[in-house]
């Protein structure tokens, strides 16, 4: 069973109800099972099988994660993931909220996979189609190949082959890029098994 852990509160309680009270109605209802979304200050509040739910999800590059909690029922979970690809925060914690608040159990992980495979089904045939040459660079390709760095998003590696033909590689993972103009290039290739073009 679990205990509830008691902390000194950092704010007034006004003060935490004012962050929480819903200041614009959203209109999406993420499911059967909840309410409507509402936006407080920087939360969610949704109405989940009768209770009050506050959350909020984050994510960037390489992470992803869900902070949220039943005030009523005195219950809040912490999910983080380290793939920004993965709904296993949102299908974890409505798991951990339903068996916590003795609901009968409903097949988040098929639901979320079922969802999955209808984004990769709308998107046969939207692909953006790589260009059939690149435009010519103004500069000798030399002059965009090496590493690029960022605390976010890790190293990127730039490499040319033959005919100039650049390829940009990004978590072990190689894209063909093509130059478009003004110094902007599409990257076409897979990451995660799916295909992509940026």
């Amino acid at each position: 069973s679990l205990s509830p852990v008691v902390v000194p509160a950092l704010l007034p309680p006004a003060a935490v109800d004012s962050l929480h009270r819903p200041q614009a109605a959203i209109g999406v209802r993420p499911n059967e099972e909840s309410g409507h979304m509402q936006y407080a200050l920087g939360w969610g509040v949704i109405s989940y099988r009768g209770h009050t739910w506050i959350s909020h999800d984050g994510g960037i590059d390489g992470f992803i994660s869900h902070v949220g909690f039943m005030p009523d029922s005195q219950l809040g979970v912490v999910v983080f993931a380290n793939s920004d690809a993965s709904g296993v925060p949102d299908v974890v914690a409505k798991m951990i909220y339903d068996h916590v608040l003795g609901v009968p159990k409903i097949d988040w992980l098929g639901r979320h996979l079922e969802q999955i495979q209808a984004v990769r089904q709308a998107r046969i045939g939207e692909q953006k189609k790589i260009p059939e040459s690149s435009t010519p660079l103004s500069r000798p390709a030399e002059y965009v190949v090496g590493q690029y760095s960022h605390a976010a998003y890790r190293n990127l590696f730039v490499t040319v082959g033959e005919e100039d033909r650049l390829t940009l590689s990004f978590r072990g993972t190689a894209f063909a890029m093509a130059h478009v103009g003004n110094g902007a290039f599409v990257a076409h290739g897979k990451f995660s098994g799916e295909q992509i073009v940026t």
